[in-house]
């Protein structure tokens, strides 16, 4: 199973070749390369984040319910509790 970072390296292996096999040819200069080669793996390095990033809220779903939603109920509702025992057992 190819991983994402794999594909990424592949693709960059493949563009730096292209890149470099078509400008070989006009003549133009390494800096011009090299500043095309880093906005194309700029560019893709962008992509991965902002996918993970798109990812995020769902993985953080199961967190969220698990750890921080029960402790919210436990302050919300533990006085209330308190209160509600109070009022039955005749305390004031």
């Amino acid at each position: 199973m190819v991983t994402v970072w794999q594909s990424f390296l592949v693709n960059t292996a493949q563009m730096t070749s292209e890149t470099l096999a078509y400008f070989t040819l006009g003549g133009l200069a390494i800096a011009l390369l090299a500043s095309i080669y880093t906005d194309i793996r700029y560019r893709l390095i962008y992509n991965m984040i902002t996918l993970g990033a798109a990812r995020l809220p769902a993985i953080m779903t199961i967190p969220l319910i698990l750890f921080i939603l029960p402790t919210l109920f436990i302050v919300i509702l533990g006085p209330a509790a308190c209160s509600i025992s109070d009022a039955f057992s005749g305390n004031k």
